[in-house]
């Protein structure tokens, strides 16, 4: 597309230097470096925290996409937006940065993302102005501007992240209260065995107000050491760590992991043995399998899912493998998104389903979370365990959904999205 549809593009500056591991930012906990806002991250075995606006683009909600009309526009709006973008970035190494930079890192420049559920949602892209990547022992520092005269200077000092004391927050309603919800999951329940879908996500969700701003980064870090299997995530505004892999693309090689099916952790054992959970999961799958068939290679999926047991919850969970030979991770995620996982199965009639009866405006809430970087490549997850901050940062809007069957009980699925709320009310201390 014309880079004059998207105008004025910006020529995005890079400096690229290796951190002292004798220094403190080269071996204290990441998290310390950050502000209390507006950050940016994505953390799992490796890391990739950054903090600052180097570089800012956001489509409002309702606002049309300035792309050729199709499913998924806006965030294919995204993807040609960064292609622009990363064709005009100019990188500057430091002396010894580029040799010390293997062929496993991404490569630069790097844009954390955000896209809401609906297609006529909120979508932001964010070049943080400090970026710290780590792998391994080694840490790297990659500053960012739009001014190749104006190099942002990295402020050292190290600060001491707080969650708010427990006695300063208080729980609020959400849109649905509960009575209610598991009113409208009974209505889909009915829709269902009416044969009107074959499945239906419904979210809820609920508020949680502070007294003062929560700490962003208090908050990613305690997300991170309880859920360490999870990729922990913060973009604007938008924080939680999701156990779910959209699509991660590197180099061509396409992985999706699909969850769908749970129970408690203690009855993981029998999680297989659920013909309801197998049918859910089965569903999810088979929506990221048909959704890669005419864009991707060599698809191959498992014949049985795995269960993955994670401290509040177990699933159902099946890896999906390809070969994405054209396109960049984030062409990937409009093809994939909204998998049968958080929306349904046929997707327009649970869409239908839920529009009628959620009543719950997910916003950013099980939408495509991630990073994409200069060559395309980048891992995106589905924002899931989740929440929004809102009000000054003093209201934390947290989110939760289930699969809906048509052998599913709304008290049940009720008890599921309050355990899947779990992961942020105990790291508040809720």
């Amino acid at each position: 597309m014309p880079s004059g549809h998207f105008s004025p593009i910006p020529t995005l500056y890079c400096w690229v230097e290796r951190i002292d591991p004798s220094s403190p930012h080269g071996h204290l906990p990441l998290t310390s470096f950050l502000p209390t806002s507006e950050l940016c991250a994505w953390i799992r075995d490796e890391a990739m925290v950054g903090w600052g606006q180097a570089w800012r683009w956001q489509r409002a909600k309702d606002r049309p996409p300035l792309v050729e009309a199709g499913e998924n526009a806006a965030i294919t709006e995204a993807a040609r937006v960064w292609d622009l973008v990363r064709e005009k970035a100019q990188i500057h190494w430091a002396e010894g940065a580029r040799d010390a930079w293997g062929s496993d890192l991404p490569v630069l420049p790097i844009a954390f993302a955000s896209c809401a559920f609906e297609d006529d949602g909120e979508r932001v892209l964010v070049v943080p102005a400090f970026l710290i990547i780590t792998r391994g022992s080694t840490r790297f520092l990659v500053t960012s501007s739009i001014d190749s005269h104006d190099k942002p200077v990295f402020d050292t000092e190290v600060i001491d992240h707080q969650l708010p004391p427990a006695e300063t927050l208080s729980i609020g309603p959400g849109a649905m209260c509960e009575e209610a919800w598991c009113g409208a999951v009974d209505e889909i329940i009915d829709a269902l065995r009416n044969e009107e879908a074959g499945k239906v996500v419904m979210a809820r969700d609920m508020t949680i107000i502070s007294d003062s701003p929560f700490d962003q980064a208090a908050l990613l870090e305690h997300l991170h050491q309880r859920y360490p299997q999870t990729w922990t995530f913060a973009v604007a505004g938008l924080i939680g760590a999701t156990p779910e892999m959209l699509v991660s693309l590197h180099q061509g090689k396409l992985h999706s992991r699909v969850l769908a099916g749970s129970s408690k952790p203690e009855d993981a054992d029998s999680l297989p043995l659920s013909l309801k959970d197998r049918s859910e999961h089965l569903f999810a799958v088979e929506s990221v399998v048909a959704a890669l068939l005419s864009v991707a290679q060599d698809v191959q999926a498992p014949a049985r899912p795995d269960v993955l047991i994670l401290p509040n919850i177990a699933h159902l969970s099946s890896d999906v493998y390809a070969t994405f030979p054209q396109g960049s991770v984030l062409d990937a995620v409009a093809q994939l998104h909204p998998t049968a996982a958080v929306c349904g199965t046929p997707t327009d009639d649970a869409l239908d389903l839920i529009h009628a009866y959620e009543r719950t405006e997910r916003e950013r809430y099980s939408g495509p979370v991630g990073w994409i970087d200069g060559a395309g490549n980048g891992e995106f997850g589905i924002a899931l365990r989740c929440g929004q901050l809102e009000n000054n940062d003093r209201t934390l809007r947290i989110f939760a959904g289930c699969g809906i069957m048509p052998d599913s009980s709304s008290r049940s699925e009720l008890e599921e999205t309050q355990t899947k709320m779990r992961p942020l009310l105990e790291v508040l201390n809720l």
